[in-house]
């Protein structure tokens, strides 16, 4: 239901067309890799994990983000581990054998095709090297913006970082991770310069590619600016 919802948002936006298929396919990839997080989830019956996102890039930040990534790893780990024994029923008792065949076979369940993609959308980086995490990239930005803030319309910042840690389990500011299922008192306290340091970042990633309207020092709105396709009678 949410990737039907966007869909119908952006594809309502009156882009430039090469902008326009551009942006739809990182933003189709995307919908996709929410669906193989979902997916996992609903097939271990556990809450999803929750993707924390490094705007912001410091050091402590950096490391926690990366702690919370290779969680999600795991948990693809644990449903393919799952699956292996239900795939391949006649094969060696060794979960480890099944296991094994199973990443193998290079299914669509692997975990190394969700990083890959991200690593592509970089939205998942480094794209090579150590402590890989979560982040946003612009063209993501843009499709997250076009895709759930209807034409011409806008909503408060704080609205927009509520509706796409509903949408995706994205966490970027303190209140979101309140929400998740990572969230403990003592970890928000240890983090919570991080997080108001990680909101201002995405505050400004937002203003930099034009979406973001500072109403005074304590309020901004999310706006999407593009105009609304009208449809003829005859389209």
């Amino acid at each position: 239901s949410y990737s039907i919802s966007e869909l119908i948002n952006y594809l309502s936006c009156q882009l430039p067309i090469v902008r326009r298929l551009g942006l739809l396919a990182k933003g189709i990839m995307f919908q996709v890799m929410r669906m193989m997080s979902t997916a996992v989830a609903t097939y271990l019956k556990t809450d999803e994990q929750p993707w924390i996102a490094d705007i912001c890039g410091s050091k402590s930040f950096k490391k926690y983000c990366h702690k919370s990534y290779k969680l999600l790893e795991e948990s693809f780990d644990s449903a393919l581990n799952k699956a292996g024994s239900l795939i391949f029923p006649d094969e060696d008792s060794n979960p480890s054998k099944k296991y094994a065949r199973f990443k193998k076979e290079k299914t669509a369940f692997a975990f190394g095709i969700f990083k890959s993609k991200g690593k592509e959308l970089h939205c998942i980086i480094p794209t090579k090297g150590q402590d890989e995490r979560f982040s946003l990239s612009e063209d993501i930005v843009s499709f997250l913006v076009l895709s759930i803030v209807p034409p011409e319309q806008q909503m408060t910042f704080d609205m927009f970082l509520e509706e796409i840690y509903e949408h995706y389990k994205i966490v970027i500011s303190a209140r979101e991770f309140a929400k998740s299922t990572a969230y403990t008192p003592e970890l928000e306290n240890s983090l919570s310069k991080s997080f108001e340091e990680n909101s201002l970042a995405f505050e400004k990633l937002l203003s930099s590619t034009g979406y973001l309207i500072e109403l005074s020092d304590a309020t901004s709105v999310v706006r999407n600016p593009y105009k609304k396709i009208e449809l003829q009678e005859n389209d």
